[in-house]
Order: structure tokens, then sequence, then C-alpha cells
């Protein structure tokens, strides 16, 4: 992409795949899934939604991060992060999430904490490429 095609600048989701049972016991952010959205431009990340496959009425007990890997070397910094509390099946969430990504940065999907619900969710990401890292769009 570049400064000619019409996509460029404008918002752009990518879904996760579904993340699977959440339940059970993690004592820290463990790595459910990964992608690098750009290998050539820094991408700014707008926000997130958390659509619920299988709720749950756990409070506060589990938690999804969003963060990002520099240049891929597996250090997470967050992002932010999701409780998973009360969450009805088919139920969606917006996710407050904001970061920039610079080129070769992995997008990282965590999580951590104690459930015995079985939550599943896709998680969606709005970003957007950027021509100077320093500006949102």
């Amino acid at each position: 992409m570049g400064y000619s095609d019409p996509r460029w600048g404008v918002r752009q989701i990518f879904r996760f795949k579904t993340t699977g049972a959440l339940n059970g016991t993690v004592a820290s952010a463990t790595e459910k899934q990964r992608i690098t959205l750009s290998d050539t431009w820094p991408t700014y990340v707008h926000c997130a939604h958390v659509a619920f496959t299988a709720g749950g009425t756990e409070a506060a007990k589990n938690q999804l991060v969003l963060g990002l890997s520099l240049d891929g070397t597996g250090t997470l910094s967050a992002m932010g992060t999701q409780t998973l509390s009360t969450h009805a099946t088919a139920s969606v969430v917006n996710w407050a999430v904001t970061g920039t990504l610079t080129a070769d940065d992995d997008l990282v999907l965590a999580q951590y904490g104690t459930s015995t619900d079985v939550y599943d969710a896709i998680v969606s990401v709005e970003y957007s490429e950027q021509f100077d890292a320093g500006v949102d769009q």
C-alpha cells in the first residue's frame, strides 16, 4: 500500500480466530495468538471488540490481554486488558485499547487468571496503517 492506494489510512479490521476455551488457571499472560499486521508501515490500533461465542458469569477472575511484541521478540507489552466477567453468549463488548506498532511488531492476544466457566471469544481489532508513527488516523 502507499499514497495511491485508496485504503491508505482507512480503518481496517483484523479478526483473531476463535480463542478456544478460556477456562483453567493461567498464572501469567500466556499467548493465545499473534499476527504481524504490517512489515513495512507503522500501524495504529484504534480499539477492539470481543464477541463471546460462549459466555460465563464469573466475576473478574480471568482476563484477555492485547499487546505487542517488539519486532517479534516475544516480550509482551500490554496495550490493554479485558476482564472476563458476566458475558452472555453472542454478546459483544467494546474494548478501549490503543497503541502503535512499528513495522515488524506482532499484535499478541494473551490470557491470564483463573476461571471454571468456559468462555470462548472472537477478538476483532480496528487498525490503520500510518505514514508517520506519531500521527493517529
